[in-house]
């Protein structure tokens, strides 16, 4: 485990810091560890001086900090993005991660681990999921679905979700297999001579400049 971590615990709700923290109780590992309802999260602007305009960090903490000095931390967020969205997509991850009442988000880092979650498990069973769904998925179509989403945090408004949810909540998609199933035709090889591939690729290069 790399020196400096923060990992959320599904079974036993709980958040632990890999480093030292004031009163706070320990986890098997040696690790300062808290209730996952002591911990809030939230995000603010970070001003670049090399011209990357203002972007959004997100950020963990002991609702309780005084008495908890050390308990906090950043999250890493993707591309530490200018649209504070993807803060708020974050966190939302890690609460729906915590949440028993439901399975586990299905998703493909997600999908080769889901039979160790008794929750998660029982509703695969009576659902007849796919074991192997993302798995056997072309990344192309993977990629593609990847984009639609994005697409939609990007211009998702959270904060009326949770003020209006019947109007702005989207439904949760907790059957993947249904909305998106797999295109076969996309698991087709490419059968595009390697020559013409090469160049696709160098032009590429040269256009982002890699």
């Amino acid at each position: 485990m790399p020196k400096r971590e923060v990992y959320f615990d599904r079974q036993n709700q709980t958040v632990s810091f890999s480093w030292s923290v004031n009163n706070a109780d320990k986890n098997e590992h040696g690790h300062s560890t808290f209730p996952f309802e002591d911990i809030e999260a939230f995000y603010s602007k970070a001003n670049h001086s090399q011209g990357h305009g203002v972007t959004h960090a997100m950020y963990i903490a002991h609702k309780d900090y005084e008495n908890h000095r050390g308990a906090f931390s950043e999250i890493r967020v993707k591309d530490n993005p200018q649209n504070p969205n993807y803060c708020k997509y974050t966190w939302e991850r890690v609460v729906r991660f915590m949440d028993l009442t439901k399975p586990l988000v299905d998703s493909p880092e997600i999908e080769p681990f889901r039979h160790f979650d008794p929750i998660t498990h029982e509703f695969d069973k009576q659902n007849n999921r796919p074991e192997t769904y993302w798995r056997l998925m072309s990344y192309k179509q993977m990629k593609q679905i990847e984009e639609a989403l994005d697409d939609d945090i990007y211009r998702f408004n959270f904060d009326g979700a949770i003020t209006n949810p019947k109007r702005w909540a989207n439904k949760e998609i907790t059957k993947p297999w249904e909305k998106w199933p797999i295109d076969e035709s996309l698991n087709q090889p490419d059968n595009t001579p390697y020559w013409k591939r090469l160049m696709k690729t160098l032009a590429m290069q040269i256009i982002a400049g890699v």
